[in-house]
């Protein structure tokens, strides 16, 4: 797990030397540079594997290709053991680097098809003079990149990459409507007009002579049901899926320092944990809770602690820490994120780091395996759809609005308030409203424009992928394709390597995906059941309480906060980029409790500290890089 930079065209040492620095966080290890022509390669280590075989920049041994990589390749040592049948020649002792520039040489492009990891990584052909940046199936590990006349640039993070002279910081309108449509900004699209991310499942390959580049995506979630797999009975296929599970999470523990796991006490990380203490003794395990109960887990992992004998460390969260760590987490993202969970993921993060340099996670199964509540909606949205015309719809939803505001989590009025308002549009769009933390008429008001089409481009084109195009299979690519690649997984990203830990997900492994995949989605949405199989394999190792428990999340209660002025909003920080007289509108509206807008304050909110912390950057970035010149 590390950071990477570097850059092919105008830009000189100093250059790298700044966006190297820039993500010391992410390595805080070890350091390399490297130049040759017009290509610069930069790397910061956290060293997991061959601590001391494993610095970067990496050559070939025969000096021909040479690679910044970042990422855990899980699977190396099948995959050393396959290179050496071919020939291949190693210099270190077990470095997965290593192995992944080795493969790369053997198989070319089509190697990650053979990679069960998590990456994203530049590697350079000396001979053939071109560049290939390549990044995992889902996006754990991010990648950003500018290109342009000048050459292209490209980082782990975007203000290292800004620090690059030829990248402009131009604020994209379009991204600032998408933020508040999603509460991020989904690839490959960024903050910055002219930056772009590279999708997850994407490589890109540019000549360093012409400086002509060339994209492609080698693998999407497809979701591609097998007969020969609906044909097996539930008990057959919940075996499976539970040997696939062990395997990834076996397969995860691997490492050359302490790993731990994430424990909230629901069923994925309850799982991960109790297949963890199965291959290692004495498994330090981590959570955190908060002091408002309706948000909190805390029993249930201690519960699970206590039964599975892990040396178990927990916190807990208040509106006092939270305000307190508020302006060093945020300030600190690269672009804004609205999802209110970083905060408890980055005390979560900073709490294993003091003692392992990995943790075992359980995301990824929600989004794998249809467990969010508007999975469950949608056999009642299409029937009301179906049977209510649009006036009474205006009419009820009108009722709807008249019902108390409350701020307890996932309450009766929310759920209901949400569901309507996402019925008022047509049925391609439902998903992406209900998870919104605006509506179209309320980005029109901050922004000034915007049109449904534009604002949801991503998750329109995921949707219509595909064979299949029944409900919940949409809703499955649009959960794996924006939400968890752009939001879950960039959260996690962030949180960890702010503190120097690396978070690895069983969930999310290439064989178990395949099979999971390949499963009908009524194995996923079983009735009304979310995780249904998922369930029904676990049923022997979890108890059924925590198996049968309501879904809870990992959030904070940010509506109360802003209600009761634990936390407020400069609105100064806002000016330019959305019309502040509509925030200071919706902030009375919420202090009044005649409306809810705890999600979209809170993106408001992070939107302002972010271009707060951007001006005085951007100030300072220009100051040195005129000095350089």
């Amino acid at each position: 797990m590390c950071g990477i930079a570097g850059f092919v065209g105008s830009g000189d040492a100093e250059d790298l030397r700044r966006m190297t620095d820039a993500i010391s966080h992410r390595g805080p290890d070890g350091a390399g540079l490297w130049h040759e022509a017009n290509v610069s390669l930069g790397h910061r280590r956290l060293a997991i594997i061959d601590l001391e075989g494993g610095a970067q920049p990496m050559h070939s041994h025969d000096g021909r290709f040479v690679t910044v990589f970042n990422g855990e390749i899980y699977n190396y040592v099948e995959l050393r053991e396959a290179l050496l049948s071919r020939g291949a020649v190693f210099q270190t002792d077990h470095s997965d680097t290593e192995v992944f520039l080795e493969a790369y040489r053997h198989w070319g492009t089509e190697f990650q098809a053979r990679l069960n990891g998590m990456w994203a990584a530049a590697i350079y052909d000396r001979r053939e003079r071109v560049l290939f940046l390549t990044r995992d199936r889902f996006g754990k590990k991010p990648l950003y990149y500018a290109h342009g006349e000048g050459g292209l640039a490209f980082a782990s993070e975007l203000r290292a990459l800004c620090l690059h002279r030829s990248v402009k910081r131009g604020i994209s309108p379009e991204a600032v409507r998408k933020f508040l449509a999603h509460g991020y900004i989904p690839a490959p699209g960024t903050i910055f007009s002219g930056v772009a991310k590279l999708p997850g499942g994407s490589w890109l390959l540019l000549n360093a002579e012409t400086l002509r580049v060339r994209s492609q995506q080698y693998w999407r979630f497809d979701l591609r049901p097998a007969p020969d797999i609906a044909r097996k009975d539930a008990p057959e296929i919940g075996r499976m899926l539970l040997q696939k599970i062990e395997a990834a999470t076996a397969l995860r523990l691997r490492a050359d320092v302490p790993v731990g796991v994430f424990l909230s006490g629901g069923i994925d990380s309850t799982t991960i944990a109790t297949l963890a203490a199965r291959s290692t003794n004495k498994l330090s395990s981590f959570s955190i809770g908060f002091e408002e109960k309706t948000f909190d887990e805390t029993p249930y992992a201690l519960e699970m602690a206590k039964r599975l004998d892990l040396e178990h460390e927990h916190g807990e969260i208040s509106a006092g820490k939270c305000r307190e760590l508020l302006p060093a987490v945020l300030s600190r993202l690269d672009e804004p994120l609205g999802d209110p969970s970083l905060i408890p993921t980055f005390l979560l993060c900073r709490m294993a780091s003091r003692r392992v340099k990995v943790c075992l996670s359980g995301d990824g199964s929600d989004e794998l395996f249809a467990g969010y509540d508007p999975f469950r909606a949608i056999p009642a949205a299409t029937a009301y759809h179906s049977a209510v015309p649009q006036g009474l719809h205006r009419l009820l939803r009108g009722g709807a609005d008249l019902l108390p505001v409350s701020f307890r989590n996932m309450s009766f009025d929310f759920k209901l308030k949400r569901t309507l308002r996402g019925l008022s549009h047509p049925p391609e769009f439902w998903n992406s409203i209900w998870m919104a933390p605006f509506d179209l008429p309320e980005i029109r008001a901050l922004t000034g424009g915007g049109e449904l089409e534009e604002i949801f481009s991503e998750a329109l084109v995921s949707q219509r992928q595909g064979e299949s195009r029944g409900g919940v299979d949409q809703m499955l690519r649009y959960y794996t394709d924006l939400y968890l690649r752009d939001d879950i997984l960039t959260k996690v990203d962030r949180a960890s390597m702010m503190n120097g830990l690396e978070v690895r997900c069983p969930f999310l492994d290439v064989d178990l995906v395949e099979l999971v995949r390949k499963l009908p989605a009524a194995f996923k949405l079983h009735g009304l059941t979310t995780k249904w199989i998922l369930k029904e394999a676990i049923r022997d190792i979890v108890p059924s309480h925590i198996v049968q428990r309501k879904k809870k999340g990992f959030g904070m209660p940010i509506g109360k906060w802003f209600y009761d002025g634990a936390l407020t909003m400069d609105l100064d920080n806002l000016a330019g980029l959305v019309d502040v007289e509509v925030v200071e509108r919706m902030l009375a509206q919420h202090r009044q409790r005649k409306a809810n807008h705890s999600w979209g304050l809170w993106c408001l909110f992070v939107l302002g500290l972010w271009a707060r912390e951007q001006r005085g950057t951007s100030a300072a970035s220009e100051s040195v890089t005129k000095r350089s010149l």
